[in-house]
This record gives structure tokens, sequence and C-alpha cells, in this order.
């Protein structure tokens, strides 16, 4: 905000002697005018910079935001990840336990390398 300030007084400054030589052949009338004009633009250009930071700052939250949900997503599948390796191993425990029934699963195709499933643990045969 501060070089904005200053900045604009720069601005003010060389704008002022290029006017004290004009100021000889304009009328107050127009001078006023003229003057006010350079206000407005000035302040124009101000709330477009105030505008322009501000966009920035929210476009910068919102990269922030994407980023920790990718996070998230990445920790989700870590979690699956190992939610899956716990259903293996008490898959693994259930098949060394049970005493298998196998019996023929017709909706397996015939290239399909598990045909036999267990009736009392439904695992496949050879799964393991």
């Amino acid at each position: 905000m501060e070089l904005n300030k200053m900045e604009l007084n720069k601005m003010e400054l060389n704008k002022m002697e290029l006017n004290k030589m004009e100021l000889n052949e304009m009328d107050p009338k127009s001078l006023i005018e003229k003057e006010l004009n350079e206000k407005e633009l000035i302040k124009k250009e101000l709330i477009e910079k105030e505008l322009i930071e501000k966009e920035l700052i929210e476009m910068d939250q919102l990269k922030s935001l994407i980023e920790n949900r990718y996070t998230e997503i990445n920790l989700k599948y870590n979690e699956i990840k190992c939610l899956k390796n716990e259903i293996e191993n008490f898959k693994k425990q259930i098949w060394k336990v049970c005493k298998h029934e196998w019996e023929r699963d017709y909706s397996a195709m015939g290239d399909d390398p598990f045909k036999y499933m267990c009736k009392s643990c439904k695992l496949y045969k050879n799964s393991f």
C-alpha cells in the first residue's frame, strides 16, 4: 500500500510540473476539471491494483486448497491399500484353518484359473 502511495506521489509531482507550464495558458475552470479527471484516473488505477492483488491472494488460497485435497486423496489411497492388505492376511489365515469343501464355480469362465470355491469360507482353490 505504501508503495502505491509513493508511486502516486511521484506521478502527481510529475504531472504538477507539466501542469505548471500549462497553467499560464488554461483558464481556472478547465484546470479544475483536468485535475479532477487525473485524480479519478489515479483512484481507478489504485482500485484495479488492489483487486488484482486480492484475486492473486484468492488464487493462491484456491491452489493451496487443491493441493490439500490431493494430499487427502493420497492418504485415503494409502489407507485403502492398508485395509486391502489386512483383508488379504485374514483370507490367508482362513485358508490355513478352514476344512475346505470344494464345489465348482459355474460363473467362472473356461480359461479362469479359479474354477472351484470352498463352500464354507468362499475362497477360491489355488488362491494362495
